[in-house]
């Protein structure tokens, strides 16, 4: 069972600690950054109003490598 000091990080690793809105060619781009995760939404505003977002998780984006990385050298 998680103790209160594990269970307390592993909430903090959820919530936003960075976001950053900056302006790209044709709309914005808005990034939010967390321990866990990065979430990044582009919305094109001038000719097409379509909104394309990207949710990444490190840490299975390390494991996954590290496991590829493990098969190649076989």
């Amino acid at each position: 069972m998680l103790e209160m000091k594990d269970s307390l990080w592993f909430l903090l690793g959820f919530v936003p600690c960075w976001v950053n809105r900056q302006p790209v060619r044709g709309g914005w781009q808005l990034e939010i950054r967390a321990l866990f995760w990065h979430l990044t939404l582009t919305r094109r505003t001038v000719r097409s109003q379509r909104t394309s977002f990207t949710l990444r998780v490190p840490l299975i984006e390390k494991v996954s490598a590290a496991i590829w990385a493990a098969v190649k050298s076989l």
